[in-house]
């Protein structure tokens, strides 16, 4: 008698990854450029944490940080997302001080390119450029 049980495989053979870039990796890469722009004066940073919600739907949050490593690490929040399993859409959250500029921005997007879209003009905003001038500035002292 054979003691050895195989274990059934049921899991289809297909099984892979979507080609989708996620929020995640979009957000790390912005991050990594601005480090790169700024010669490391001022940092992008993403921190990433996920909960549950009181309706029951999990949600995974990705911060968006700028960070000057020459004044101990100072820390700006400058927005933050967040999206269920699906990646999409991805809810958009503001620092305070940025409110002005969110009742004009979209708060829901839908997919990759609306997401890419929006980032472009969080970046190029008035709100974000005078934000970096400013810590590059203290930075640079």
């Amino acid at each position: 008698m054979n003691t050895q049980s195989q274990v059934e495989d049921l899991w289809p053979p297909d099984i892979a990854e979507q080609a989708t870039v996620t929020p995640l990796a979009i957000l790390r890469e912005q991050a990594a450029l601005l480090s790169k722009k700024t010669r490391n004066l001022v940092e992008g940073w993403v921190h990433t944490e996920s909960s549950g919600s009181t309706n029951g739907e999990s949600r995974i949050f990705h911060t968006f940080t700028l960070v000057v490593p020459t004044l101990d690490d100072y820390s700006y929040d400058l927005f933050r997302v967040s999206h269920s399993v699906m990646l999409y859409p991805v809810r958009v959250e503001f620092n305070s001080t940025f409110n002005a500029f969110a009742s004009s921005v979209q708060h829901s997007l839908e997919n990759e390119e609306e997401f890419k879209e929006w980032l472009k003009g969080v970046f190029a905003a008035p709100h974000t450029k005078r934000i970096l001038g400013v810590l590059i500035a203290q930075a640079a002292a």
